[in-house]
């Protein structure tokens, strides 16, 4: 580290500033900052005739001091007049010729300036004698990234205006500064206070703030949320995405997946995204929120080639698939003490499964009432796969697998789904195979059972229907399009599944493999497959149907309530570029319609489970299985 001795002016290095009183100063940068290297090169005799330069400046004879000098001695007197041996500026402090160097002070700027012993905010933009109240909300320095960080981390911090004089400290107007940074009154007094602030709520008092450099904007951010990591100025906008990342890897705080994109009609648009946000702008609506994560939520974050992979309880609402972020809420904004009963103890994101995982979906809302939560229904606790980014190209790959999505509905409540595979395929949200390229194949293994008595027995007697089991197979490949059925009293029903065991060592579902293995048991692919159940002791007779049918009606990835059951021409978007064109067309109606139509919608195949039952006389030679 690099200080300014303030009665030589000369540079000095510091292994650490730790037992070092010095004075730092907080600016916004011009055009005529004085730079390492200059101020290294700066005569010698600058220390003799310095101050004497600022006393003439100050009777107005000019003495030859651009801006940058100007700031960089005035905090040197200011420093020497409160008996500082030491002041550190930023612009002339770091040797920005060295990416070592750099990349150290960035990641050191917010404990060197929670070290210092003052904080000297130079508000060039500050008239004087202005009525602070104000004036203050006008000032550039409010406006910029860097300066959050030193508003927060020093322990005093003293405003001056464009004249040098002293205007206040940060402790003597908490609210006026809380009103315009939206910064929490306990974090201006202490920046130890910062651990207990979600990372939302942290993240939305940069949400109006700019830097000149892109990556800048997560750098500014590094001390706010206690992380440290290496500068890669050319990198854009990924370096937002790799302080989410970092924050993810030392935080449980759900909050971080709280932003918000904008409305459909701001333009640029994308129905489709992933899990993390793109600038730090998406978090300003948390600025009018009081929020608290619930203290008994533990999340684990782990980052994988996959993405973020979580252990949590997907819930229902709004026909949807909701992650609740444990946030309890209340909306503060422009409301009185009287109306502050706007309340709720929950917060989540509507959530889409992908063929990679769950992605976002409704990007530009919040699941922010209990209300909506459907309590008879839920995904319980399990490993989930959340997407982290969604380009445009990867939004459209999400219309495409549903493109042939395969849609199983279950004819009767008597007929339970025990396992299926491709399970990353499928979508308990609609009963849906997500299509991951040409076709989808896979099996569906079901109990059966029904809850009747067979009225041929005695009275007093009464005979429960047996539960059986039952595997149907799939394909939707052009040379295997259909079904098959094998119920557990049919011979070949152990073959398959020692083949299904087989088939889930496969890795890609759709190269025929499973056909091939299926058709080993003399599958025939065909539209109608059918079983029969019989228990003699019973007399029960049950007949299992699968029937696997195309439809010309549109299928709605986001809709529950899906088309009716009709017969129609094969689906014919089997390639990217047919799916390019055919969702440009529907985006293009879709923005015609406007952002509450329905939004763009998809052919589908769908496979119609049934189970009939029926009784006839019991073989009495054995006894029927009886129940009190």
């Amino acid at each position: 580290m690099w200080l300014i001795n303030v009665e030589s002016l000369k540079l000095e290095q510091k292994v650490s500033p730790a037992g070092l009183p010095y004075a730092i100063l907080s600016h916004t940068w011009g055009d005529d900052e004085i730079t390492f290297e200059q101020f290294r090169a700066l005569n010698g005799d600058l220390a003799l005739n310095a101050y004497s330069l600022l006393q003439d400046q100050k009777r107005g004879g000019g003495g030859g001091l651009g801006l940058g000098l100007s700031k960089i001695l005035r905090t040197c007197h200011l420093a020497r007049q409160q008996h500082l041996p030491y002041a550190w500026v930023d612009t002339c402090c770091i040797d920005k010729s060295s990416s070592a160097e750099l990349s150290e002070a960035i990641n050191s700027m917010f404990s060197w300036y929670r070290e210092s012993a003052l904080c000297i905010a130079f508000l060039h933009d500050l008239p004087p004698n202005a009525y602070l109240p104000e004036a203050l909300p006008r000032c550039r320095w409010f406006t910029r990234g860097w300066t959050l960080q030193e508003l927060i981390a020093p322990r005093l911090v003293e405003f001056y205006d464009q004249a040098w004089v002293l205007r206040g400290s940060k402790h003597e107007y908490p609210a006026a500064l809380s009103k315009i940074t939206g910064v929490d009154r306990a974090v201006l007094k202490s920046s130890e206070n910062l651990s207990g602030v979600l990372v939302a709520k942290r993240m939305s008092w940069v949400a109006t703030r700019q830097t000149t450099r892109v990556e800048d904007i997560a750098y500014c951010m590094l001390g706010i949320f206690d992380i440290n990591m290496p500068l890669l100025y050319g990198e854009g906008h990924k370096a937002f995405l790799r302080l989410q990342e970092e924050i993810a890897r030392q935080s449980c705080d759900l909050s971080l997946l709280a932003w918000l994109a904008p409305p459909p009609d701001v333009g640029g648009y994308q129905e489709y995204r992933g899990v993390f946000a793109l600038a730090p702008s998406e978090f300003s609506h948390f600025k009018r929120l009081h929020a608290y994560k619930q203290p008994a939520s533990q999340h684990e974050f782990v980052i994988t080639n996959k993405g973020i992979r979580l252990e949590s309880v997907l819930h229902f609402a709004h026909d949807e698939l909701v992650l609740n972020l444990d946030i309890s809420w209340r909306d503060v904004e422009d409301k009185p003490a009287s109306s502050a009963q706007i309340y709720s103890p929950f917060m989540g994101i509507y959530l889409c499964k992908t063929c990679q995982g769950y992605a976002r979906v409704f990007p530009d809302r919040l699941c922010m009432t209990y209300d909506a939560v459907r309590e008879d229904r839920f995904i319980p606790r399990s490993v989930l796969y959340l997407c982290k980014t969604l380009d445009a190209k990867e939004a459209r790959q999400i219309h495409l697998q549903y493109a042939g999505a395969l849609q199983i509905i279950l004819e009767s409540n008597d007929i339970s789904i025990l396992q299926l595979e491709p399970a990353e395929f499928w979508d308990c949200c609609r009963d849906t195979f997500l299509n991951p390229k040409s076709a989808i194949t896979g099996y569906v293994k079901l109990r059966l059972e029904k809850a009747t008595s067979n009225p041929s027995l005695h009275h007093g007697v009464h005979a429960v229907s047996p539960t059986f089991h039952a595997i149907l197979a799939f394909s939707t490949g052009e040379s295997s399009w259909g079904c098959y059925l094998c119920g557990e009293q049919d011979g070949n029903f152990e073959m398959i599944c020692s083949l299904i065991e087989r088939s889930r060592e496969i890795d890609n579902h759709n190269d025929g493999t499973f056909v091939r293995l299926m058709k080993d048991s003399s599958w025939t692919p065909s539209r109608l497959s059918i079983c029969r159940f019989e228990d003699r002791n019973t007399g029960f007779q049950g007949l299992l149907w699968a029937e696997m049918r195309d439809t010309d009606d549109s299928f709605s990835p986001r809709r529950e309530d899906f088309p009716s059951r009709s017969v129609g021409s094969r689906w014919t978007i089997d390639t990217e570029e047919q799916a390019g064109q055919f969702f440009d067309k529907r985006q293009d109606e879709f923005g015609r319609r406007g952002p509450d139509a329905e939004p763009p919608s998809w052919p589908a195949v769908q496979l119609n489970i049934s189970w009939t039952v029926k009784w006839k006389k019991a073989d009495r030679t054995t006894p029927a299985r009886t129940k009190s």
